[in-house]
């Protein structure tokens, strides 16, 4: 009988980063995302370079992660 044995995936890929390879691979523009989840394009270019600080806020952070998430078709 073949065991297998389960191991976690380590990636040291950030969200901002796997965010920028999705959008640029389904040939997305940062204002095309902006404009369709009515997030303003700076605060998504934050989210990208992982900046969170220029975000508003850790409640509008989570709820713009979710939402640019969601666009790209990514598990929230």
């Amino acid at each position: 009988m073949v065991r297998f044995i389960s191991k976690p995936i380590i990636t040291s890929q950030t969200i901002g980063e796997r965010f920028i390879k999705t959008r640029l691979a389904s040939g997305l523009s940062l204002p095309a995302i902006a404009r369709q989840i009515g997030i303003k394009e700076n605060y998504l270019a934050a989210i990208e370079a992982g900046q969170y600080n220029e975000l508003p806020g850790d409640i509008y952070a989570l709820e713009f992660v979710k939402a640019y998430a969601r666009a790209l078709r990514l598990d929230e």
